[in-house]
C-alpha cells in the first residue's frame, strides 16, 4: 500500500481555476472550485494510505509505481472518496453531509477528513476548509514523520489555497512560504505566493517569485499574464505589454492575456485595440465571469462615447 500511496500522491496534483474580479484581474481567485476532483481516485488513493503511513509511524520507503495490490478495504475507501467528490461538483451541500457522515464514523481517518475540506470549498466555507486542512497538516506531523518532501508540498500548497479563497493572505503565504521551505524552486508555489503578494499589493515581492518561477519554467503562461499585470500596477507598461506580448504569442486566443493586454491598451489610449480584445473575449468564452467583465468594460467605453457626442 505504501508503494501504491507514493507513487499516487505525486499524481494528485492540486490546481486552481482563475476567477477574476477588478477588471478581471488574475490575483484574486473569487468562486474557485479546487480540481481536487480532477484526480479523484488517486487523490483517494494517496490520502488513505497517508492515513495508514501516519498512524503507524513509519519512514517511508522509496516510491514505486503501484503494483495493483489494493484490498478491499482500500477500495471501499477509494469508491467513497470519488462518491464525495463527484458530489462536491454537482450537489456540494450532500457532499457536505457525506464528509460529516464520514468523519464521525472515524475522526482519524485522513481520508474522511481531505473529503470534509473539499465538501467545504464547494459550499465555499473557504475559511473552516482552511482550519480543516491545517489541521490535516498539525494531525500528520509532516516535520517528524519522514513523508517524502513532495506530499508535504502539496498539502501545505492545498491549505495555502484555501487560504487564499478565503482572502486570509498572509496565512495564505505562510503556507506557501512552508512549501517552499521544502523544496525552494516549486514553481507551482512561487507562482501561488506571487499571486497572494500582490493581492496585497505588494507587487515588488510578487515579481520576484513570478520572475523565478518563469526562470525555471518558462512555459507557464499563466506566469508571463501575472507578472504583467503586476508590472502594470507598478506603472511598468513596457514590461506589461512585453510579458503580455509572449503569453500571448505562445497561445493567441488565451482569454487572460487578451483581457489583461486590453487593459494595457486602454491605459495606452489604444481604444481600438482595447475593444478589439474585450470583443474577442465574449466570443471566445460567452458567458463565463472573465467574458461578462469584458462586456461591462465595452459597455463603459461606448457609454462614454455617448457622453461626448
Amino acid at each position: 500500500m505504501k508503494s501504491l500511496f507514493f507513487f499516487l500522491v505525486r499524481e494528485a496534483i492540486i490546481l486552481s481555476s482563475r476567477a477574476n474580479d477588478r477588471n478581471a484581474s488574475m490575483w484574486r481567485r473569487n468562486s474557485v472550485i479546487f480540481s481536487f476532483l480532477a484526480t479523484t481516485v488517486l487523490c483517494a488513493a494517496s490520502l488513505y494510505a497517508l492515513s495508514l503511513v501516519a498512524r503507524a509511524g513509519e519512514t517511508p520507503a522509496k516510491p514505486a509505481p503501484p503494483t495493483g495490490n489494493v484490498t478491499a478495504e482500500d477500495e471501499a475507501e477509494l469508491q467513497r472518496y470519488s462518491k464525495c467528490a463527484g458530489l462536491a461538483r454537482k450537489n456540494p451541500r450532500q457532499a457536505f453531509d457525506h464528509a460529516m457522515v464520514w468523519v464521525e464514523e472515524d475522526k482519524k481517518n485522513m481520508t474522511a477528513r481531505h473529503c470534509l475540506a473539499i465538501s467545504l470549498i464547494a459550499i465555499q466555507d473557504y475559511f473552516t476548509a482552511g482550519e480543516q486542512l491545517e489541521r490535516i497538516i498539525a494531525d500528520m506531523e509532516l516535520g517528524g514523520r519522514g513523508l517524502p518532501p513532495d506530499v508535504a508540498v502539496e498539502l501545505y500548497r492545498q491549505t495555502g489555497q484555501a487560504w487564499m479563497l478565503a482572502a486570509e493572505n498572509e496565512r495564505a503565504v505562510t503556507m506557501f512560504t512552508a512549501a517552499l521551505a521544502i523544496i525552494p524552486d516549486h514553481v507551482d508555489s512561487l507562482i501561488d505566493r506571487g499571486i497572494v503578494k500582490a493581492e496585497a499589493h505588494r507587487y515588488w515581492e510578487a515579481l520576484e517569485d513570478l520572475d523565478r518561477a518563469l526562470e525555471l519554467a518558462p512555459d507557464r503562461i499563466e506566469a508571463y499574464i501575472l507578472r504583467a499585470n503586476a508590472y502594470r500596477e507598478l506603472n511598468s507598461m513596457e514590461m506589461a505589454a512585453k510579458d503580455v506580448d509572449t503569453a500571448l504569442n505562445m497561445s493567441p486566443d488565451n482569454p487572460d492575456a487578451l483581457f489583461e493586454r486590453a487593459v494595457i491598451r486602454y491605459s495606452e489610449n489604444d481604444l481600438s485595440g482595447a475593444r478589439a480584445d474585450w470583443r474577442r473575449i465574449t466570443e471566445l468564452i460567452p458567458g463565463t465571469p472573465l467574458a461578462h467583465s469584458a462586456q461591462v468594460n465595452l459597455d463603459r467605453m461606448d457609454a462614454v462615447l455617448q457622453e461626448g457626442k
